[in-house]
This record gives C-alpha cells, sequence and structure tokens, in this order.
C-alpha cells in the first residue's frame, strides 16, 4: 500500500474517506467535528515536518470501524501562525523527546522544526470534542 493510498484515499471533493467502513467528511472541520474520531498519535517526519502524520482512530459506537486514519501535517498547516523553525532538535539536549513515542500528544518546547507539527496538534485536540482525545 503506498503513502497515497493510506493518507489520501479521497476525491477532490472530500477531506476524507473512511477505508473500512467508507465514511466520508467532506471538509476538516466534519472530521474534527465528528464524535466518532480520537487523536491517538503523531509519526514525526524528521526530513520533512509537513509529511509528518496525525493519527486517529474511527470509534463506532457499535465497534463496526475502529480503523486507523493518518492525515499529513501538511493539511492542518493554516492552522499554525507562529515562528517557523527550520532545524531539527531531536537527540539534542534541547529535545524532550516527545516525537520518539507516536501515543505522546504532548506539546513541545523546543525550537525545532517537529515543534510546529507538535503545536498545530495542540490545535487539532482543542478543537475535537472533550470526549475524542485519547
Amino acid at each position: 500500500m503506498t503513502e497515497t493510498n493510506v493518507f489520501d484515499n479521497c476525491s477532490s471533493e472530500m477531506f476524507k474517506l473512511c477505508s473500512r467502513c467508507k465514511t466520508e467528511w467532506n471538509s476538516r472541520d466534519d472530521f474534527l467535528n465528528d464524535p466518532n474520531i480520537v487523536m491517538i498519535g503523531f509519526m514525526a517526519n524528521n526530513d520533512n515536518y509537513k509529511r509528518g502524520a496525525y493519527l486517529f482512530n474511527h470509534k463506532l459506537p457499535d465497534d463496526s470501524c475502529n480503523t486507523t486514519i493518518g492525515l499529513f501535517v501538511y493539511n492542518f498547516l493554516d492552522m499554525y501562525s507562529g515562528e517557523k523553525y527550520e532545524q531539527l532538535k531531536m537527540g539534542t539536549d534541547e529535545c524532550s523527546g516527545h516525537c520518539v513515542n507516536i501515543h505522546e500528544l504532548e506539546n513541545c518546547s523546543a525550537n525545532c522544526r517537529n515543534a510546529i507539527a507538535r503545536k498545530i496538534m495542540q490545535e487539532i485536540l482543542n478543537e475535537l470534542p472533550a470526549h475524542n482525545k485519547f
């Protein structure tokens, strides 16, 4: 399965399609406001933070779907207006180590290019209904 199949499996008319149950979300807001979407993690991309992936579970009440959906950071870049950092600080004394644990959803205080994605993640978490947090 290619990256395109996993992360961009939808037409230009919709934001995302669940690969298992075929639920369609027409916009990012529809996706983030869906009570069945739970953010479960973040996979950093150390070469290009925009290609990092936020991970969500689509959990239907009857357990008919519990698939994981990945969305690239670039789908959420407009949620960030702060300073852009070019350097990767992973593995340095400034690094808190959050990006090595996929299920770590905490913010990062380092001036690191991956910290941009983590700050966006905090905005996403603020958008999700309270019960949609891992």
